[in-house]
């Protein structure tokens, strides 16, 4: 039997959300970006995206639910134009994305999203990109693409794309999401910052904060918190109660809204989604961290013959 040119015509790839674990605004830069340093944590919430290639080279992308946002300004639809582009590929494809993960939540949904289009690509066309050549399409559509590509635990600096990869050090903790019924524009955080602080100049500093000596429990501290809560007075009472929580780790990821709360023990972590559900009725999760930013399934040769 003559074999196909591609191991498969179908991927379906699960595409992590992410926390970070403390950040820090190190000051202005002069591309209208701020200087970063971060901490970030892939967690288990996902998105689900099925990838089937096409002959022509058509790009189709249907989300459910819709998300109202026009194809050319989806993350999906660009990564797959840019990677098939820069391949000169004959071939289209479709994507059916599945959404789980929060809009505009400080989790990263758009920007894994991205990523896991371009790692899956890379798989299904059997492309032979390295990662960091997919870090560098990544970075073309957003800052914090480049970590998803890898995903894990990452310490990132810069735009939050100069990163560097740390053993786990979480993968006994449970954590808690509590997303507030609303979405937070990053631009707007950062203007408000800049706002309450002043344009300020680089500061050093992210270069020492090592593996060693970063902390494993308390507050994570998020200059972008304050900003956040300024705009939005009702997030208020999400930072008191992770604050009040007791866990082991606690703060607010990205630019916002989403809080969080990490335990070892899963029921204090589900105590705590209890509360947050009938005290802010907030839309909640329980995850747990991977070392992966996502997950590939390429359907088995048996499976296919199946069909």
């Amino acid at each position: 039997m003559k074999r196909a040119l591609f191991p498969t015509n179908k991927i379906v790839v699960y595409a992590y959300a992410k926390l970070n674990l403390g950040l820090w605004v190190m000051g202005t830069r002069g591309d209208n970006y701020h200087e970063l340093a971060t901490l970030f944590q892939s967690v288990s919430l996902y998105d689900t995206l099925v990838i089937e290639r096409l002959p022509g080279v058509a790009i189709e992308v249907r989300s459910k639910p819709d998300l109202g946002i026009p194809p050319a300004d989806n993350l999906v639809t660009r990564a797959a134009e840019l990677i098939l582009d820069e391949t000169d590929s004959e071939y289209g494809v479709r994507v059916e994305l599945q959404k789980q993960i929060p809009l505009s939540a400080g989790l990263g949904g758009g920007s894994s999203d991205a990523a896991a289009t371009l790692v899956a690509l890379n798989e299904l066309f059997q492309f032979g990109f390295h990662n960091e050549e997919l870090k560098a399409m990544g970075l073309e559509l957003g800052s914090d693409v480049p970590f998803f590509v890898d995903g894990g635990l990452c310490w990132g600096r810069g735009r939050g794309e100069i990163l560097e990869k740390w053993p786990s050090r979480f993968s006994l903790f449970h954590f808690a999401l509590m997303v507030p019924p609303f979405g937070l524009s990053s631009k707007e955080v950062y203007t408000e910052y800049d706002r309450i602080h002043g344009a300020s100049s680089m500061l050093d500093g992210s270069d020492s904060l090592s593996f060693n000596g970063f902390p494993t429990r308390g507050h994570c501290e998020n200059d972008l918190a304050e900003p956040a809560i300024t705009l939005r007075p009702e997030l208020q009472p999400y930072h008191d109660l992770v604050s009040r929580s007791h866990a082991d780790l606690y703060g607010m990821s990205g630019s916002g809204p989403t809080f969080y709360a990490a335990f070892s023990q899963p029921q204090a972590a589900q105590m705590l989604i209890q509360q947050a559900q009938h005290d802010l009725g907030a839309q909640t999760f329980l995850c747990r961290p991977t070392d992966i930013g996502q997950n590939l399934i390429v359907p088995s040769e048996s499976a296919r013959l199946r069909r």
